[in-house]
């Protein structure tokens, strides 16, 4: 229908269109009145322009065929036009909203036009403010209407939380921005993550604010605000609280207060500061923790203050000594009572102090636990499954005590002076199950000469040396019946370091990485404190020769051997007999010749047959060779001196004459041109990675008498982090 004054405005046309027509009208009025015009809401109403025009339209196409065409399509159009834009003026959004915007105008206009200049400079804006928050709130309506129909929106609000919680797993929020992807003139600025989904609408705001689980984590690298906001979003629901402080002198936010207040719906806590930060929050922390499953406190010297400590320590009675559900307690650089009730019932335990190598700290002893004292508070901890203990053995001063158990122990972690480790040792039954980490250091001790051990003669003053006898009994030892047999054996001896790493696992191996990150049994050790710069005579192959003899080799499938000397052929030929199932062995510089000249020979059975379907090969079974780390020109033959790439061809030719070849020649962070590789591919299989190393390519022949100066030796190789590791080469699976 029409609106009022649109109506009177169309009458005078109206009204000249059917002067103009009149002969037609009285014909037109005997058809209008057998014609029943319906109105919207059913009933028969008056009889509207719009309806009059259809039904003019209606009768002169049927009833007025002497009309001239022309005349009567102008007339059609017109009153189409007039017609249809009359009856859908209510149902058009675009003419609905225009028409009453263009009212609403006109509208404040004439009202700011015909106000005084004072009340111009006071209200006209402010009026017109608030014509723009309602014709918002108007819109936000709308988009709340639309969005009420979308499919997401019908879900019940329990399924869309979980689907936030998901979203919030996928996509944490408080990650900084990468400076490699920020621009350094802006300050970095955290991510919200999927705090985003509260940003999408007014119902996902309400379900994501209402939905308690979703607040749980709180993160504090989006500010004091945000903090306080999840603190109270959460609810009563357990939360995982985790602040780490950049600085040691900065404050935890967003104030110690409110983290002691929150402590009784606390599920995790994980805090790292200062000493000014701690010593303001451990007395407010007063209260139990019932819920309280994980704690983990770091603290971070500052270097910056003469008297700030190594270690603080951890207070007697910190959270009023009840934490029931508290099975997990990392403290790292923090001093606790030993023993204590906050680590009763625990099945994880972590307390590291700092490796201090400054002469003048060179010992913590003032806050390390009595020894009894140590074996008294293992005791009571049954249940344990980690334990980890850094730099924490005190000396042990004649204890006389039962071993203790740890039944369900899966990882056992030592760090501390070689002597210290091994006392502890003696008093624990560690499962042979366990994955078992030693990393200790020695020191030299007064005396020369040479004691016996297993057969062996090792240099007096090496500390470390009875540590290695305990091997025996942890994961695949000798004395273990439980584990299953080593499949893998890493021993590097790089200058005063020696690595020890052995591995069960029955995947796929490759020679460049030796799998696995976490090895079953690891042992490191430093022969001399790192800060010393003394170099010690190498004694790893008599070190070797003990590890094999304290760990079941028998099964082994792949040996990594490093060592600053060359391997005797007849400490390789032991080995063949020891290891009968090796398929892959890798090894650098000289111990590389001397295990090509050991596989290029052969020997007839005892029978005296020489056929070669009976003749003897060392190592069987083997069907990887590596070299890693050795200098093809430098490393030479004992006997001839003759280059490394110039013998290795002829002594492996020998080999891929026989009835079992080796696979391929694994070459890896080794210095060596590429003709070499094309001479060694003549005859077997070579896998080289070319794009590691110092010196690639083709000299000039002018150069050809500097070669040796342009190489390197290859002694560079980090002996850091574990061997045992994964990597992208290709796999030989070993099977059974």
């Amino acid at each position: 229908m029409f609106s009022g004054h649109r109506a009177a405005a169309m009458r005078p046309r109206l009204n000249g269109l059917v002067q103009s027509a009149s002969a037609g009208i009285e014909n037109i009025n005997m058809y209008l009145l057998r014609i029943r015009i319906p109105d919207p809401s059913g009933a028969r109403g008056p009889i509207t322009p719009s309806a009059i025009f259809s039904s003019f339209l209606h009768v002169s196409i049927h009833a007025l065929p002497q009309v001239s065409a022309a005349r009567l399509s102008r007339t059609i159009a017109m009153n189409v036009d007039e017609s249809q834009n009359e009856v859908t003026s209510h149902l058009d959004a675009e003419s609905f909203w225009t028409s009453a915007g263009q009212s609403r105008l006109l509208l404040l206009e004439q009202r700011s036009g015909s106000s005084s200049r004072a009340a111009l400079a006071i209200g006209v804006q402010e009026r017109w403010d608030r014509e723009l928050a309602a014709a918002g709130a108007v819109l936000a309506s709308l988009q709340r209407s639309r969005n009420k129909v979308s499919p997401i929106n019908t879900l019940p609000i329990e399924v869309l939380g979980r689907i936030f919680q998901i979203v919030r797993a996928l996509k944490p929020a408080g990650k900084g921005i990468s400076m490699l992807d920020s621009d350094f003139n802006k300050p970095e600025e955290p991510d919200l993550g999927w705090i985003v989904v509260s940003h999408v609408c007014h119902h996902w705001y309400q379900v994501a604010s209402s939905f308690h689980a979703l607040w749980t984590d709180i993160r504090f690298t989006l500010g004091k605000d945000w903090a306080l906001r999840m603190m109270n979003r959460s609810g009563n629901m357990p939360i995982v609280f985790k602040q780490h402080c950049r600085k040691p002198r900065a404050y935890l936010r967003p104030s110690h207060g409110a983290i002691a207040q929150h402590t009784s719906h606390m599920r995790v806590l994980d805090l790292k500061a200062g000493s000014k930060a701690f010593n303001h929050l451990f007395p407010l922390l007063q209260h139990p923790a019932p819920i309280l499953e994980s704690l983990e406190l770091t603290y971070s010297r500052d270097v910056a203050k003469f008297d700030d400590e190594y270690t603080m320590d951890l207070p007697d009675d910190i959270f009023a000594t009840s934490t029931p559900y508290l099975r997990r307690l990392v403290l790292r650089n923090l001093a606790p009572t030993w023993p204590s009730p906050i680590i009763n019932g625990l099945t994880y335990l972590e307390v590291r102090f700092p490796d201090i190598r400054d002469p003048r700290f060179d010992d913590l002893d003032g806050v390390r636990p009595e020894f009894e004292n140590l074996l008294d508070t293992l005791a009571r901890l049954p249940d344990l499954e980690t334990l980890i203990l850094a730099h924490v053995i005190p000396l042990d001063a004649g204890s006389e005590r039962r071993k203790i158990h740890f039944p369900r122990l899966r990882r056992f972690v030592l760090h501390s002076r070689a002597k210290r480790c091994d006392d502890l040792l003696s008093f624990l039954e560690v499962p042979a199950t366990a994955d078992t980490e030693i990393v200790c250091t020695s020191l030299k001790e007064s005396g020369e000469g040479l004691i016996p051990l297993g057969g062996e003669f090792i240099p007096l003053g090496e500390e470390f040396i009875p540590l290695v006898s305990r091997l025996s009994h942890l994961s695949g030892g000798c004395k273990s019946t439980t584990t299953k047999l080593p499949l893998k054996l890493v021993f590097k001896e790089i200058g005063n370091h020696i690595l020890v790493e052995t591995s069960d696992k029955r995947e796929d191996i490759d020679i460049g990485g030796f799998v696995n990150s976490t090895p079953n049994l690891r042992f490191e050790c430093h022969r001399i404190p790192p800060q010393e710069r003394e170099s010690l005579a190498p004694i790893g192959i008599q070190v070797f020769n003990y590890v094999c003899r304290a760990i079941n080799v028998g099964g082994l499938r792949c040996l990594h051997l490093q060592l600053p000397e060359a391997l005797p052929p007849l400490e390789w030929q032991l080995y063949d007999e020891q290891m009968p199932r090796l398929t892959l062995i890798e090894t650098a510089g000289g111990s590389a010749v001397t295990i090509a000249e050991v596989l290029s020979e052969s020997s007839p059975s005892n029978t005296g047959n020489i056929d070669a379907e009976k003749q003897y090969l060392p190592f069987p079974r083997l069907r990887i060779l590596g070299i890693c780390n050795t200098h093809f020109e430098r490393t030479q033959l004992r006997h001839t001196n003759t280059p490394l790439w110039e013998a290795l061809s002829s002594l492996l030719q020998a080999r891929q004459k026989s009835n079992k070849p080796l696979r391929y020649l694994k070459i890896c962070e080794c210095t060596i041109r590429r003709h070499w590789v094309n001479l060694l591919e003549d005859v077997i299989k070579v896998d080289w990675d070319s794009d590691k190393g110092e010196y690639f390519g083709e000299l000039d022949s002018n150069d050809s008498e500097d070669a040796a100066d342009d190489f390197d030796d290859g002694s560079n190789f980090s002996a850091g982090g574990s061997y045992l590791e994964d990597s992208d080469f290709d796999v030989l699976d070993f099977g059974q």
